[in-house]
């Protein structure tokens, strides 16, 4: 039976080069974010997880303990025991700032304020799932 894995952890964490790491090495489904209803990748999760393929998502609005109750229910109802496992970042919002300043410096494209601003919204309510593996960050610079 496939599985899915969930990457947690705030903006500059490292979950997006995970993910791709993860999908290289094993062929699984990637997705990253818009995973919820109503976004881009939320019907093609679906359709993935119907099919039994491994999937690895990263979603910040799992972060919070009802984002994943909501998640797990929708996989058991697409695939009953379709067994879903979590990678946990350490939740260290200095280090996740300082990477996003950094990742700005190196792209001008990307939007180091609002990924700060949101770090400092989501850190408060961030709760690692029961059974999580929990990973330390690495400062990019």
């Amino acid at each position: 039976m496939a599985a899915v894995t969930v990457i947690l952890g705030l903006c500059g964490s490292g979950k997006s080069t995970l993910a791709e790491e993860i999908a290289a090495l094993s062929g699984c489904a990637c997705f990253d974010e818009g995973v919820v209803p109503g976004y881009p990748n939320w019907e093609p999760f679906l359709r993935a997880v119907r099919d039994e393929r491994d999937c690895v998502v990263v979603e910040v609005a799992y972060l919070i303990e009802t984002g994943r109750q909501f998640l797990a229910q929708a996989v058991e109802q697409t695939k009953p025991g379709t067994p879903i496992e979590y990678i946990c970042f350490e939740n260290n919002v200095a280090v996740a700032d300082a990477n996003c300043i950094e990742r700005a410096l190196r792209d001008p494209t990307r939007d180091a304020k609002g990924n700060c601003q949101q770090n400092q919204r989501m850190s408060s309510t961030y709760t690692y799932p029961s059974g999580a593996e929990v990973r330390p960050m690495h400062a990019l610079c």
